[in-house]
């Protein structure tokens, strides 16, 4: 009998080979070609189509030989396309025996639209698992026919093949664990919009008050990327980029005004209206998750590298509440699969609550919308400023994968504009004025503002450490002795501390294991004294580390008092944006000041003053 079975068996796997007389149902005639056909046009496809298919789901052998390689590809990080894989099949020694050349332009001619590789790489798959169940439903009867035992035969009737049964049965029944080797998982270096802010193929959100120019800043950069201009930390792209902006509709016309204001290439933004359904039923507003597959679908057809939906919540399903920790993940998580599938940066506007408090904790809705976000930058108005002179902070307040960065600064100013029927636009379009950078946290700005008393604290707190060096290097414990004399309070002191080394004032020394801290003057302040009505500080502009004098007034605005003066002693600030002229990224001084418009810090250790 076991001789029978064997030659059983033989049968039923000769009938499914390449090549035999199958069933239209057991074999993707079409979709195979066109899965392969999209995955030469754009390999970063393959991070969708190897969730759905492996090779051996091909019944054609060639074809599998030929996904192998695309994988092999795309796993090891290279590009994919006609030259890179013809190299590949070569090394492999089967390029001639899975078509050659010819058989690639033959591929590459046999793709409807790539949008609709996932569509196809799951007929692949769909005929995959049916050769697998039909293969074991004859191994089955060839068993009872030849008289095997019949226990085992209806144990085995009752384990269904895991690949078929976790793909075609209830999830109740189809869960299982997908194992990953770890010499398998990549290390990929992220892919930057703007390096240590916006990475790309990341969900982020962009949290603060409203009113304080969040979509203006974001739109600014929009208008960068897609007009090929530099980007407000003076970075550059090789190459301009496409953008797909989600609003409400009776907001398009203000976001239309904001982007030729900015001097965006409107042939490269996509507004996202409104869906619409091929059934004759009335379009309906985009809403998340619902509509999270027409999304992915439309980056995919417009190769859109960023994505803005403004607001986040104005997205939400109605059904849906924001605060619940399932509905919160339910929006975002689809959200980052498609960030990371596409490639695109998906940037979401949420506001903060009214109370102030830490960054982490002030966003709206649940705390998971921070969760599954890689990035969130934080909006708000500069911490040290006065309130009328309009200076907002856009700080970093997490990321997962890039490197520490300052937080940028800008203000908005109104700038002409006229309706399509040539009347004025009363007051202006606002316009994002870049002013370089500083160590603001994204704490500081989500706290309290500094009110009067409080900068005149610090400014007392400066002054303190400025004359206490005046004469020399002191020890930590000098100036903790002198704070307590004064009374100054230890966090004002530590915050006059840490501008005055942002600001190249002071230098601190020693440290370490066995080592004592002790501050000095910087050297050029020593020299010239730091008692004398003008002081030369360090802050950077133009081109980083750039060195830029700055004349400030002494007494009662204290050392530098925070604020960057120009030369005619007056805190106006003067700058005009030039999209020529890059000042980290397009800021630039008028008239004859040439000077930064703010100051920038180094990054700032946050220990405080031992004794």
């Amino acid at each position: 009998m076991a001789g029978s079975t064997v030659a059983a068996h033989s049968r039923l796997n000769g009938s499914l080979k390449p090549g035999a007389d199958l069933a239209p149902s057991l074999v993707a005639q079409d979709a195979e070609p066109a899965v392969l056909g999209a995955l030469i046009v754009d390999g970063e496809l393959m991070g969708v189509v190897d969730k759905i298919i492996v090779g051996a789901d091909f019944h054609e052998q060639h074809y599998a030989s030929l996904y192998d390689a695309l994988r092999y590809l795309y796993e090891r990080g290279e590009p994919i396309d006609k030259v890179s894989v013809a190299q590949e099949l070569r090394r492999r020694n089967v390029l001639d025996e899975v078509g050659g050349l010819d058989l690639l332009t033959q591929l590459l001619g046999a793709v409807p639209t790539t949008a609709s590789v996932e569509y196809y790489a799951r007929i692949v798959r769909t005929a995959s698992d049916r050769r697998k169940l039909l293969s074991w439903l004859r191994s089955i009867a060839l068993r009872v026919t030849a008289g095997d035992e019949l226990d085992p035969i209806v144990a085995e009737i009752g384990a269904l093949p895991i690949e078929i049964a976790s793909a075609h049965t209830s999830p109740a029944h189809a869960a299982e664990l997908r194992c990953i080797a770890p010499r398998d998982v990549l290390i990929r270096r992220p892919k930057w919009l703007m390096l240590g802010r916006i990475p790309l193929g990341e969900f982020q959100t962009l949290d603060g008050e409203g009113g304080i120019g969040k979509t203006t800043a974001v739109l600014d950069v929009i208008a960068a990327a897609t007009a090929g201009l530099a980007l407000p930390d003076g970075s550059a792209l090789d190459k301009p980029l496409i953008a797909i902006v989600l609003a409400e509709e009776d907001s398009l016309s203000m976001l239309k005004a904001r982007l030729i204001v900015a001097g965006a290439d409107l042939d490269r933004v996509r507004f996202v209206d409104d869906v619409q359904y091929r059934d004759g039923r009335p379009n309906t507003p985009f809403s998340l998750p619902a509509n999270a597959p027409q999304l992915e679908r439309l980056i995919r057809e417009t190769g859109a590298d960023i994505v803005y939906i403004d607001s986040l919540f104005s997205h939400f399903d109605v059904a849906l509440d924001s605060h619940r920790s399932q509905d919160a993940r339910a929006v975002c998580r689809p959200l980052a699969d498609i960030a990371h599938t596409t490639g695109a940066a998906i940037l979401a506007t949420r506001h903060w609550a009214k109370t102030a408090g830490p960054a982490a904790s002030r966003g709206l809705g649940s705390a998971d919308i921070r969760n599954v976000a890689r990035s969130v930058i934080s909006f708000g108005k500069h911490p040290m400023r006065f309130d009328d002179e309009g200076i907002y902070v856009a700080a970093v307040s997490k990321s997962n994968c890039g490197p520490r960065v300052d937080a940028l600064l800008y203000r908005i100013e109104p700038t002409p504009f006229k309706y399509d029927n040539g009347e004025a636009f009363e007051g202006g379009i606002g316009r994002i004025v870049w002013l370089g950078t500083d160590s603001t946290t994204a704490d500081e700005i989500a706290g309290p503002l500094e009110t009067s008393e409080e900068r005149s604290d610090r400014s007392e707190a400066r002054e303190m450490i400025v004359d206490l060096l005046s004469s020399g290097a002191k020890t930590a414990a000098d100036i903790e002795e002198r704070r307590l004399r004064t009374g100054i309070a230890k966090r004002t002191l530590e915050r006059a501390r840490r501008d005055l080394r942002g600001e190249g004032v002071i230098d601190r020394h020693g440290g370490g294991v066995a080592g004592s801290v002790y501050w000095s003057l910087a050297a050029r302040d020593a020299q010239q004294n730091a008692n004398d009505s003008t002081e030369r500080h360090r802050p950077r502009g133009g081109e980083r580390g750039e060195e830029c004098p700055i004349v400030a007034p002494s007494g009662s605005q204290g050392i530098a008092a925070a604020l960057a003066f120009d030369p005619r002693g007056d805190s106006s600030m003067t700058a005009r944006t030039s999209r020529t002229q890059s000042y980290l990224g397009r800021a630039q001084a008028s008239d004859t000041t040439k000077t930064s418009v703010f100051y920038q810090n180094e990054p700032s250790d946050d220990e405080a003053i031992e004794s």
